[in-house]
């Protein structure tokens, strides 16, 4: 299991069970966990080689087992089986000073029929508020171009979301522990006319084509 520390300091890689590979730990920059499927979303930690997640994945499944307990996905317990995380060195040129890894299923917004995704929230993690507002748009099939909204509009937007329409069945806002963005997370099934409601008054006046 990867999952950042108590403290914030650490990003803790520990195996499964049974597993023959040992604990690490390296220093913390930010992390965001999900809510709703308790699996780390993103992390950036500092690291002077490349760091494959594979051996220290398990992720948790809105399946059941016999015993009524969440089935865990172990991807290092089966060669063809690929990590579930997407990674990104940091630094310059070939000398590596971090690494970005991302739970690749939640930043897909595509339905995959076949597959169904492990938690059923989108997680949006822009660093500027006003892009995270226009990504949400995006999510929603909405258009950013025709709004005209900043930074400081964002606290008045997400308060709305929470409290007028949808509650966190619709949208949470997860703060990351550490120093990092606030990650947001949409319903993949979320009702458009909420965000329409919401983002109303930023709307561009209408211009006609010429």
């Amino acid at each position: 299991m990867i999952k950042p520390s108590k403290d914030g300091n650490f990003l803790w890689f520990i195996p499964p069970e049974g597993s023959t590979i040992g604990e690490a730990e390296y220093p913390l920059v930010y992390a965001n966990t999900c809510p709703k499927c308790n699996n780390l979303i993103q992390a950036v930690f500092m690291t002077n080689k490349k760091v494959d997640p594979k051996p220290w994945e398990e992720i948790f499944t809105q399946v059941l087992d016999a015993n009524g307990k969440y089935k865990r996905i172990i991807p290092g317990r089966s060669k063809r089986s690929r990590s579930r995380y997407s990674v990104t060195t940091l630094g310059r040129g070939s000398i590596i000073s971090a690494q970005l890894i991302r739970y690749t299923d939640h930043f897909d917004r595509k339905e995959d029929v076949n597959n169904t995704p492990i938690c059923k929230f989108v997680a949006l993690s822009s660093v500027i508020p006003e892009y995270r507002i226009y990504d949400m748009l995006l999510t929603h099939f909405l258009d950013p171009s025709k709004y005209d909204i900043k930074d400081s509009d964002y606290d008045s937007i997400k308060d709305r979301l929470l409290t007028n329409y949808s509650g966190t069945d619709q949208y949470a806002f997860v703060e990351a522990i550490g120093k990092g963005p606030e990650c947001v997370l949409v319903s993949r099934t979320a009702y458009q006319w909420f965000m329409q409601e919401v983002t109303n008054k930023y709307a561009k006046p209408y211009q006609p084509s010429v």
